[in-house]
């Protein structure tokens, strides 16, 4: 919202474009897993758990607002509208 640039790592970047493919609609680990070319059965999920606290942090630090994403608890993640008026 306040217009500043973020440098993402290319996995961060790709994690965001798979997200905005599906606005508003819930996006499964798996699936995240696999569109970013890992194994779903070997990859382990605690490296998107990292991934997605990263961002957060990015995004809050630069722009002073919450990062819209909500995780699914058990299903995956979905960006909720986003609000400027926070």
């Amino acid at each position: 919202p306040s217009g500043t640039p973020i440098k993402l790592t290319t996995h961060e970047f790709e994690f965001l474009k798979i997200l905005s493919r599906s606005a508003h609609k819930t996006v499964t680990r798996s699936l995240v897993i696999e569109q970013l070319l890992k194994d779903p059965n070997q990859y382990d999920t605690r490296n998107l758990d990292a991934l997605v606290l990263r961002l957060r942090k990015k995004i809050e630090q630069a722009s002073a607002h919450t990062f819209p994403l909500k995780t699914v608890h058990g299903v995956g993640y979905v960006i909720s509208k986003i609000s400027c008026d926070d």
